[in-house]
């Protein structure tokens, strides 16, 4: 499990080396498109890493098919600042959504 751990990791790395420009913190990505464009060598050897891991990909799919995972719940109140027509700022309406039931009151 490990070995097919380690292959997957060594699998992503190369691909976001390849697309992205390096596999920590990708440079490549920016506004409107890239900087540099894979190659196509690069492309290649991405596909037949990914041919070759379909193995891998199954057997880790079944390995998650038998954890249990917890019930987990998190109740969380999402809070923002509105003001119609301008930038929340000044005289603005607080909003809160509480997330179990989707209610929203306003407070002024």
């Amino acid at each position: 499990m490990i070995e097919m751990a380690l292959r997957m990791k060594k699998m992503s790395d190369f691909m976001c080396d390849v697309l992205a420009g390096r596999h920590v913190h990708p440079i490549s990505y920016v506004i409107g498109g890239m900087t540099k464009l894979p190659t196509e060598e690069g492309l290649l050897k991405v596909q037949k890493m990914l041919l070759d891991s379909r193995k891998d990909f199954a057997d880790s799919v079944e390995i998650f098919k038998t954890l249990k995972f917890p019930e987990f719940q998190n109740p969380t109140q999402y809070c923002s600042l509105i003001q119609k027509d301008n930038y929340a700022f000044w005289m603005v309406t607080f909003i809160s959504v509480q997330q179990r039931n989707r209610s929203t009151r306003r407070i002024i």
